[in-house]
């Protein structure tokens, strides 16, 4: 991401921050609900951040690998990966992302000699969460959450398109300590890589044709104290297209709320299927202000 897009980002956020900080319309400190973010799993929470508050949401480093065999290996780094999550109005939220700094290097199939390296800054996003519903008897809380991904990144790690997103997410609390929660995510996505037709063996035009993804996701956690806090998570992505394959994996992880405001967090997702990523492990934090 250039110099030019940080900068818009953060003028924007604390311009955002220094309107709504402002009493009577900043909700008290005494009154703030729990800390909920939408971190560290891949499902966004149903909930939306109080009134003139805002989160700040980072993962601080993630290395994943994916092992192909015979085709090699790959092996990815991505650091200061963000989102700032700014309360506007009762059950609305504005939301700016980037999503950080990576560096990917690609083996041969002995490991020893990499074939390609690349990296840089990610996409931006923003968007908005709207909260639909409260849990009420059977009925679980409900919001939804509509963004645009922007091609802001460098060449190399951009997806060189703008990518509408919509997420329904819910939740449902079954005891004080375990909730369930899940999205129904729908993207409309642009490959950034040509696909090669098996009938011809040239890249396939129809793979650069825009298609839509959908990402189900259900997500348990459970509070083992008032303070520390485990989940695990199934999730899927199915693109509507020939040419890509479905993705499969399972995530778990614990959460570590150090003050009201604070929380680290570790986590580990692991793929089920050959296509999927076979394992990402990371650190995170969440602030709140």
């Amino acid at each position: 991401m250039n110099q030019h897009s940080i900068k818009t980002i953060a003028l924007n956020t604390l311009l955002a921050a220094s309107l709504i900080a402002e009493e009577p319309y900043r909700i008290p400190h005494a009154e703030l609900s729990d800390l909920t973010t939408d971190r560290p799993d891949f499902t966004e929470s149903a909930e939306t951040v109080d009134r003139g508050w805002v989160h700040h949401e980072m993962t601080l480093f993630q290395y994943s690998e994916d092992f192909d065999g015979v085709d090699g290996s790959r092996v990815a780094w991505n650091y200061g990966s963000s989102l700032f999550r700014v309360g506007l109005l009762q059950d609305w939220e504005l939301r700016l992302g980037w999503n950080g700094y990576s560096n990917t290097r690609t083996h041969d199939s002995t490991g020893a000699n990499p074939t390609d390296t690349v990296g840089g800054g990610g996409d931006t996003n923003f968007g908005f969460k709207s909260k639909l519903s409260i849990q009420e008897a059977w009925i679980p809380s409900t919001a939804i959450i509509y963004s645009l991904s922007l091609p802001t990144g460098a060449s190399n790690v951009s997806s060189e398109s703008v990518d509408p997103f919509v997420k329904l997410c819910w939740s449902y609390d079954i005891t004080e300590r375990l909730a369930v929660s899940g999205n129904f995510n729908f993207s409309l996505l642009n490959p950034d890589v040509a696909a090669i037709d098996p009938a011809t063996g040239a890249p396939d035009a129809t793979a650069r044709n825009r298609h839509v993804q959908f990402q189900p996701t259900i997500s348990f956690g459970y509070s083992l104290l008032d303070w520390w806090g485990v989940f695990t998570e199934y999730y899927t992505s199915h693109n509507l297209h020939r040419s890509i394959p479905d993705q499969h994996f399972f995530d778990t992880g614990f959460t570590f709320l150090v003050t009201k405001n604070l929380q680290f967090d570790v986590f580990t997702n692991v793929g089920l299927t050959k296509p999927s990523t076979d394992l990402v492990i990371g650190t995170g934090v969440s602030y709140r202000f």
